[in-house]
């Protein structure tokens, strides 16, 4: 059969009575497809508020109400009859938008919420997806509390959720699990954590998006079909009472619309989308605004590493092409204020901790902490030594909750630690560079998960992100990128730096060669693009980047991202929503 992208569609959201999924029909009624006007129908649980919706939608011809309550076995059953009788058994694209938030802490609440949110879901699919044509795809609307729940949960209920090889039999019974611990008041006991908001709702997103993983396998052979999952953002809707400063809906439809749309091979089968729509427009906070080099201290020249310190009022930038480290004050525009010098040597990535900061030297083979002005190793007397004492070209830089500080040697092709003055190998094999699980390729920014003890590395000649345990087992995982370089949203093309959010485990991604930042959520299969072009094209705009070098939070409540605009020469803030 000819591709769904080349022909009229067949498209059902559920849930389209009112708020995201009305929008979503709204904005495809705006855009018909190229060719002639997509076939869109309205699900609704209600017959009279979808009457009202296709009202309020001025009755378009396109536009057709189907009752469906996905909680309903007997409905799915009836809509499915419906759309073999009227439209030939063919559907093009499923938009699963329908679903609840729990009205209390009642088992009976948390029941509804995965009876909707879950098992509805993959009752719907069970029936539609075998009407979907070739190249159909599935769009499950899922939500960021789904990645956030999960980073909560033990690591044994992660793996399992996470497994490549779940099934849904398994994923049902871990759902059953929870509602018999939820109804016990036992959660703790199997590995979740009772404390956490909206806990019923969020295990019902994490069961989404691990359905979403399991039936992409199952589809993507002979059937050809694409499933995805995607959050459309926290948008004012009835299900949070139009709370204040949540997002517009349409916003929302807007991210939806995006996975509906975007070509399937520049996607990932199975992935999960967050606000990819949702891109920032950066302010200058140090350097010049139109990406002009200086040398005095209103201005940068290449920089490279960056910190933010005093509860996100301090600013710290590693100004290589000056050969020093600055200081600057975030509350107001000010120049900088120069705290070392490198005698012609240029820093590279800096690193702060309890009140130290951390600067990798390449040039001299050392990492340089202020203020005490200490030096790792003591001496470097063999420089570009890949022995397990020395490094050669030290670049990103962490420090565990021990205390203990970890330096990718970027010409030996390793990380090492040091507790106090003793070393240790924890990832890559020294003088040694290639692309097993062993092995890094020129390692560049490093970031360190401090609650579950994983080591993030932005292994830059491979173009992809490494996850390894800090317990020194020496394997790495392939977390984001691994694809070969390129500027697909599954791709990195030389990542220089990776900063891991603690607060819900995602990563975010200086990918230095698509002149962009992604984000890249809990087992995603494709990045976000947070900041810069998503299609990799340099630019000096406010949202634009030209070789983000390196990249940190703000260590109060991670409401910004900073980025080391190196080509800007400048240093850019961004706000996270």
């Amino acid at each position: 059969m000819a591709s769904t992208n080349q022909q009229q569609r067949i498209i059902l959201i559920t849930g389209a009575n009112k708020g995201i999924g009305f929008e979503v029909v709204k904005k495809l009624i705006e855009k018909p497809s190229s060719n002639s006007k997509d076939i869109i129908l309205l699900g609704s649980r209600d017959i009279k508020r979808g009457e009202d919706a296709l009202k309020q939608l001025g009755s378009p011809p396109n536009v057709h109400l189907l009752q469906l309550d996905t909680s309903s076995k007997q409905s799915i059953a009836t809509a499915t009859n419906e759309i073999k009788q009227k439209y030939g058994s063919h559907l093009d694209v499923i938009i699963n938008n329908a679903g609840i938030v729990p009205r209390d802490n009642t088992i009976q609440a948390a029941r509804e919420t995965q009876a909707t949110n879950y098992y509805g879901v993959k009752m719907l699919n069970e029936h539609l997806i075998p009407l979907l044509r070739e190249q159909g795809r599935v769009v499950n609307v899922a939500s960021s509390i789904g990645p956030m729940a999960l980073h909560c949960f033990s690591k044994d209920l992660q793996e399992k959720y996470t497994s490549e090889t779940l099934t849904k039999e398994q994923l049902d019974l871990l759902v059953e699990e929870f509602l018999a611990a939820y109804e016990s008041n036992n959660v703790e006991k199997i590995g979740y954590r009772p404390d956490l908001p909206y806990l019923a709702y969020g295990v019902s997103k994490v069961a989404l998006i691990a359905l979403t993983r399991i039936e992409a396998r199952q589809y993507s052979g002979a059937q050809n079909i694409f499933i995805y999952s995607v959050c459309p953002g926290y948008c004012a809707t009835d299900l949070n009472n139009k709370a204040d400063g949540a997002r517009p809906a349409a916003l929302g439809a807007d991210s939806i619309l995006y996975v509906v749309d975007t070509p399937n091979h520049e996607l990932g089968n199975g992935g999960f989308y967050l606000d990819v729509t949702t891109l920032s427009v950066g302010t200058t906070v140090a350097g010049q605004v139109d990406g002009t080099a200086g040398s005095t201290t209103d201005s940068l020249n290449t920089p490279r590493g960056l910190a933010v310190i005093n509860n996100g009022t301090t600013l710290i930038v590693a100004d290589a092409g000056n050969a020093r480290v600055l200081s600057f004050n975030l509350l107001q525009k000010s120049t900088g204020s120069v705290i070392m010098t490198t005698s012609g040597e240029y820093p590279s990535y800096v690193m702060a901790y309890n009140n130290s900061i951390y600067v990798g030297n390449p040039a001299g083979s050392l990492v340089q902490i202020l203020p005490s002005n200490a030096t790792i190793p003591l001496s470097a007397p063999y420089l570009g030594s890949c022995s397990l004492q020395y490094f050669s070209t030290p670049m990103g830089i962490g420090v565990d909750s021990n205390g203990s500080i970890y330096v990718a040697s970027q010409g030996c092709h390793w990380i090492t630690r040091w507790t106090g003055p003793i070393p240790s190998s924890v990832a890559g094999i020294s003088g040694s560079p290639g692309s097993t699980s062993q092995q890094l390729y020129f390692p560049a920014g490093i970031s360190i998960d401090q609650q579950y003890g994983f080591l993030y590395v932005a292994d830059s000649a491979n173009h992809r992100i490494q996850r390894f345990d800090l317990d020194g087992s020496n394997i790495g995982i392939t977390v984001a990128g691994g694809y070969g370089p390129g500027p697909a949203a599954y791709q990195l093309t030389n990542p220089l730096d990776v900063c891991v959010s603690q607060k819900n485990g995602a990563i975010y991604i200086a990918d230095y060669g698509n002149n962009r930042v992604q984000r890249w959520d809990i087992n995603a299969t494709a990045g976000v693009t947070v900041a810069g072009d998503p299609a990799g094209s340099p630019g000096v705009t406010p949202a634009e980047l030209n070789g983000p070098f390196a990249i940190t939070l703000d260590p109060i409540n991670e409401a910004f991202l900073y980025v080391s605009d190196f080509n800007n020469n400048r240093i850019l803030q961004f706000p996270l929503t």
